[in-house]
């Protein structure tokens, strides 16, 4: 009797969750314009390699541009891999991660030697959470 109780409460919780948000008469677009930045779609190629919309080059091009966009956006820097033109393959996507994983880490290495003069891995925590805090790791 207990967890139909709470089967019922949390279905009466989530009803009024998604009526206050109006998730029911929402498209996904509509939905991913909730978030308070908008977000960069990355696209992946065969090669495993990430394209940045409306860039063209080769792959070093690609990752100028993201890095770009992180320097320049900061907290407000938002990236996920369109996963429909992915084909959702989870490969891709962790592949993704990883580049721009290592993208992040260059960003944090630059910022860490311009304010303390040391590499990243070398700040104290409270160092390390001041950079972070500037450029955080927003990938969906």
């Amino acid at each position: 009797m207990p967890k139909l109780l709470l089967f019922i409460t949390l279905f009466i919780a989530g009803s009024a969750f998604s009526q206050r948000f109006d998730f029911k008469n929402m498209n996904k677009d509509s939905l991913q314009n909730i978030h308070r930045y908008p977000i960069l779609r990355l696209e992946m190629t065969d090669k495993d390699e990430f394209r940045v919309p409306g860039v063209e080059g080769k792959y070093q091009a690609h990752k100028d541009s993201l890095k770009s966009y992180i320097l320049k956006n900061k907290e407000k820097s938002n990236i996920s891999v369109n996963k429909k033109a992915s084909g959702y393959n989870f490969d891709k996507y962790r592949k993704c991660f990883f580049e721009v994983g290592k993208i992040y880490e260059e960003i944090w290495n630059e910022q860490a030697s311009k304010r303390f003069n040391k590499k990243f891995e070398e700040c104290s925590t409270e160092e390390k959470e001041e950079i972070t805090k500037v450029y955080p790791v927003k990938f969906g």
